[in-house]
């Protein structure tokens, strides 16, 4: 709202400004000198504006803003600033309590976050620690089958080659007993 009132301040003088360069421009019977300041000067409420000489490119003027005094705040239908109301003892009370609930709201706030923060921490930690274990328990029970197999494996293989040595000491008695026979026979 006061950039507002500003603003409007400011067209309300341009245009006053204009309308004063105009008057001025329109008027041939003042001679103006090269390189020099007219000594005619046009005064407006806020503000002066000075003629400069003329030159070949158009008119030139300077305007000069004058300084803030306490009257010309009261003459301006537009307050640059708010009016400042007195505050009270009340006031300040309600604005400390309101400071000081926001405060407590912004602590409470930050130590919610904080105990999400620690609870997902947690639950990270716990998860990866479920995970370590399952995977130690599934190349646990890997190597025991690997284990197992290799002990089936040699089992059966060892079983082979005792079937194997039987039937070799079989045929071999075979043999001992067919030698026998002969050498008995030809006896």
């Amino acid at each position: 709202m006061q950039t507002s009132a500003v603003t409007v301040r400011l067209r309300e003088a341009f245009l006053r400004v204009k309308v004063q360069m105009l008057a001025v421009v329109n008027n041939k019977e003042k001679k103006y000198q090269r390189g020099n300041i007219s000594a005619k000067m046009a005064s407006v409420e806020d503000f002066q504006v000075k003629e400069l000489n003329k030159r070949t490119s158009g008119q030139a003027f300077e305007v000069i803003l004058k300084a803030s005094t306490p009257d010309a705040k009261s003459k301006s239908p537009f307050p640059l600033s708010p009016l400042k109301k007195k505050t009270t003892l009340d006031d300040i009370k309600k604005k400390m309590e309101t400071a000081e609930d926001r405060r407590k709201s912004q602590e409470a706030d930050l130590l919610k976050h904080l105990a999400e923060k620690r609870e997902h921490e947690k639950e990270v930690i716990q998860k990866a620690v479920e995970g370590d274990s399952n995977l130690r328990k599934m190349a646990q029970e890997k190597l025991n089958q690997k284990m197992e197999a290799n002990k089936e494996n040699r089992t059966a293989r060892m079983a082979a080659l005792n079937e194997k040595f039987k039937e070799k000491d079989k045929k071999l008695e075979e043999v001992r007993k067919n030698k026998e026979t002969k050498k008995e026979v030809e006896n």
